[in-house]
C-alpha cells in the first residue's frame, strides 16, 4: 500500500463523489495487483521447482519434458510480470494474470499428467495457485471464482488422465472446500485492503486540508498589517508575524524566545503583562488592553487581543493574540482630551468669572443701589410732611410708591444674582424656592428633590442653580405652557437635573442667534464636568436634563 501511495499510483477521490470513488478503488486494485504479480509469479515457481526436482528424480527418463515445462511454466509467469511491471493498470490486468497463469498451469498440468501423478496431487497444486492468488491479489471473491474456476477446469480436463486415491463423493466435498476457502481469503482481503485504503485516502485528505489550511494562516498572518504573534506561559515569544517584527524593529527570528515583559512598559487598561497572563489562563475573557511598548523606534502604543491556548487535556499551554499599532489614534485622542480639559477649565473659569461679576453687581445693587433708592424714599417722605400743597403732596406719594416697586425689583434682581440662600439652604431648599418665585397664575412648577440630597462642591451647586434657573426662565416666560415638572436625583455617582414642560416646544435650529441661554447653559454643564440634553420639538414641550458627577 505504501508502494502504491509513493508512486503515484492511487489517487484520492473527490470528497462526496461515489462513482470517483468506485473508479478509484476499481484502479487502486488492478494497480496492487499488478505491482503484486512478481510475487504471485514467484510464488507459484517455487513449489514448481519443488515438483520438477523431485519428478525429475522419480522418473529420470522425463526429466527434459519435467524441464521443459518448467521453462514454459516460468516463461508464461515471467512474461506476465514484464507486461505488467512495465504497463501497470495502463493494460487489462485481470486478463493478463488469467492468462498467463492459465498457461503456467496448463504446463503444470502436463507434467503432473506425464509423470502419472495421483489427481488429489494436481488439485493440491492447483489450489496452491488459487490460494496464493487470494492471499497476493486484493481482487475479491468474484474475481477469484473466475480464477478457481479455471484451475477446476483444468482439473476435469485432466482427470480422465490421473489416477485417484479418492471415490467421488470424498473428492467433490475436499474441491468445494478448497473453493470456498480461497473465495473468503480474497474477498476478506479485498475489504482489508478498501478499507486501508480509504484510511489513507482520509489522511491524505486531511493532511491536504491541513496543509492548506496551514498555507492560508500563514498568508494571512504573514501579510496582515497588525501583529499576530504567541507565547509560552512565561511570556516567551514563539511566534510573530513579518508584521510585528517590522513594527518592533527587529527580525522574527530575533524576536523568538524573547519574554514580551521586557518589550509592554505600560498597561493603561489592565494591569501587567503577568496579571493578564494569570487572569486568561484562569479562564477569564479580556476586552482590548492598550500598552505602551518600547521599539528601536521609539514608543508606540498598542491595542492588544489576547487568549489562552489549552491542550487536549485542557491545561493552558501558552497565549496567542492580535495586536495593533494605534499610536496615532492615541496620540490624537490623548491631545482631544486635554484640549477638552483645557475648554473644560476654560468653561470654568469663565463661569468663576460671570458668577463673581453676578455677585458684584447684586451687591452693588442691595447694598449701593437700594440703599441709595431707601434714602431718596426717605427724602420724599420728609419732603412731603415738610409741608407742600395736597396737590404736590399726592404727586409725591405716588413717586413714592414707584420708587419703591423699583426698589423691590431691583432687590429682586440681586437675589437672583447672587443666590445668598444657596450655602445656608443647601441646592434642594434654594431650587424650592426659586420655582416658588417663578410661579405664576399661568404656570404651575412641580418640584421634585430628595430629602437627603448631600452637600456638593460649591461650584457644581452654584452651575446646577443657575441651569435650573435659566430653564424654569425659560419654560415660564417661553414655552407658553401650563405645567412645569422639576426633578432632582442623586445615584450611583451622578446627580440629574431634570426640567421638563408642556408648553409648544420648538426647533434649535430655528432659534435666533441672539438665543443664547441655551447655549450658557451648555456651557455651565461643561465647566462642571456635565452633559446637557435638550429634547424638544414643536407642540410637544421641552426637556432639560444635566447629569454630571456629585464630586467636583
Amino acid at each position: 500500500m505504501l508502494y502504491l501511495f509513493r508512486e503515484g499510483l492511487v489517487a484520492t477521490p473527490s470528497v462526496g463523489n461515489a462513482s470517483s470513488t468506485a473508479a478509484a478503488l476499481d484502479h487502486a486494485t488492478r494497480a496492487a495487483i499488478a505491482s503484486r504479480f512478481g510475487h504471485f509469479a514467484a510464488g507459484c515457481l517455487a513449489p514448481a521447482v519443488v515438483w520438477a526436482v523431485t519428478f525429475a528424480w522419480a522418473v529420470p527418463d522425463l526429466a527434459p519434458l519435467i524441464v521443459l515445462a518448467l521453462a514454459a511454466e516460468a516463461g508464461a509467469l515471467g512474461a506476465g510480470w514484464w507486461v505488467l511491471d512495465r504497463r501497470g493498470a495502463a493494460v487489462a490486468v485481470i486478463a493478463t494474470v488469467c492468462a498467463t497463469t492459465l498457461l503456467a498451469g496448463i504446463a503444470t498440468t502436463v507434467t503432473f499428467v506425464a509423470v502419472g501423478a495421483g489427481g488429489e496431487v494436481l488439485g493440491f497444486a492447483l489450489f496452491t495457485f488459487c490460494a496464493l492468488a487470494a492471499v497476493v491479489f486484493p481482487w475479491g471473491w468474484r474475481r477469484e471464482a473466475g480464477f478457481t474456476a479455471g484451475a477446476l477446469l483444468l482439473l476435469g480436463i485432466a482427470a480422465p488422465s490421473l489416477r485417484f486415491a479418492l471415490v467421488d463423493h470424498e473428492v467433490v466435498p475436499i474441491v468445494v472446500i478448497a473453493a470456498v476457502l480461497c473465495l473468503a481469503i480474497a474477498e476478506g482481503h479485498a475489504r482489508a485492503f478498501h478499507a486501508e485504503l480509504r484510511r489513507r485516502w482520509g489522511e491524505d485528505r486531511a493532511q491536504r486540508e491541513l496543509a492548506a489550511s496551514r498555507d492560508t494562516y500563514r498568508d494571512i498572518t504573514e501579510n496582515a498589517r497588525d501583529f499576530i504573534w504567541a507565547s509560552d506561559l512565561d511570556g516567551r515569544i514563539t511566534y510573530i508575524n513579518e508584521a510585528g517584527a517590522r513594527i518592533l524593529g527587529f527580525a522574527p527570528a530575533d524576536l523568538v524566545g524573547k519574554n514580551v515583559d521586557q518589550y509592554a512598559v505600560g498597561i493603561t487598561t489592565y494591569g501587567n503583562p503577568a496579571d493578564m497572563r494569570a487572569r486568561l489562563a484562569a479562564g477569564a475573557t479580556l476586552p482590548p488592553t492598550v500598552a505602551e511598548w518600547r521599539t528601536t523606534k521609539g514608543r508606540i502604543w498598542v491595542e492588544a487581543v489576547a487568549y489562552a491556548v489549552h491542550d487536549a487535556a485542557g491545561r493552558t499551554i501558552g497565549f496567542r493574540g492580535i495586536s495593533r499599532d494605534i499610536t496615532e489614534h492615541w496620540l490624537a485622542a490623548a491631545a482631544l482630551r486635554e484640549r477638552e480639559e483645557q475648554l473644560r477649565r476654560m468653561a470654568l473659569r469663565q463661569a468663576a468669572i460671570r458668577e463673581e461679576e453676578r455677585k458684584r453687581l447684586g451687591f452693588d445693587l442691595h447694598e449701593g443701589v437700594c440703599q441709595e433708592l431707601v434714602g431718596i424714599g426717605i427724602l420724599i417722605e420728609a419732603a412731603r410732611r415738610s409741608g407742600v400743597s395736597p396737590p404736590a403732596a399726592d404727586m409725591l406719594a405716588r413717586a413714592q410708591g414707584y420708587l419703591g416697586t423699583v426698589g423691590e425689583h431691583l432687590r429682586l434682581l440681586a437675589r437672583e444674582l447672587r443666590p445668598l440662600q444657596l450655602p445656608d439652604l443647601g441646592l434642594g431648599e434654594c431650587l424650592r424656592i426659586l420655582a416658588k418665585g417663578l410661579e405664576s397664575a399661568e404656570t404651575s412648577i412641580a418640584v421634585g428633590v430628595p430629602a437627603d440630597l448631600p452637600r456638593l462642591a460649591e461650584n457644581i451647586e452654584i452651575g446646577v442653580y443657575r441651569i435650573a434657573q435659566e430653564a424654569l426662565a425659560n419654560a415660564v416666560r417661553h414655552a407658553g405652557g401650563a405645567r412645569v415638572t422639576l426633578s432632582l436625583e442623586a445615584a450611583a455617582g451622578t446627580l440629574a437635573l431634570e426640567v421638563r414642560d408642556d408648553g409648544r416646544g420648538f426647533e434649535r435650529g430655528s432659534l435666533p442667534a441672539a438665543a443664547v441661554g441655551l447655549v450658557a447653559m451648555e456651557e455651565r454643564a461643561a465647566a462642571i464636568g456635565g452633559r446637557l440634553r435638550i429634547r424638544s420639538a414643536p407642540g410637544n414641550g421641552t426637556t432639560v436634563r444635566l447629569e454630571c458627577p456629585l464630586a467636583g
